[in-house]
């Protein structure tokens, strides 16, 4: 591999990350909870985060991530939420159907 600041491996170069620890998420609220709980490098909270499928509980679990400072996640939380979505509707076709079909109407979480 090039050791230039500005190269990027080629897509035939070995990938030495580890392959086997993908995670599957049950909702984007459950991504988004354990990403705030990664942010702030709460183990434990991330293991409880990926335990529940409840959404709410996920939720609640996310409001109990161990030294959380509310201006670093502001800072992540717009990246995470995209990131969320992209993988939400980039792997359902069904969902990316719907979502695409709404043009370009103004969409808002009712909570």
């Amino acid at each position: 591999m090039a050791s230039s600041a500005n190269a990027w491996p080629a897509n035939s170069e070995p990938d030495t990350g580890p392959s086997d620890e993908s995670i599957t998420f049950t909702c984007a609220e459950q991504f988004m909870m354990y990403c705030k709980a990664v942010r702030f490098n709460d183990t434990d909270t991330q293991a409880r985060i990926l335990a529940t499928a409840s959404p709410k509980e996920q939720k609640r679990l996310g409001r109990l991530t161990k030294g959380f400072d509310p201006v670093s996640w502001d800072q992540a939380k717009s990246g995470v939420v995209e990131a969320g979505n992209m993988a939400k509707f980039g792997q359902n076709v069904e969902l990316r159907r719907k979502l695409l079909a709404t043009g370009d109407r103004m969409l808002a979480e009712a909570a």
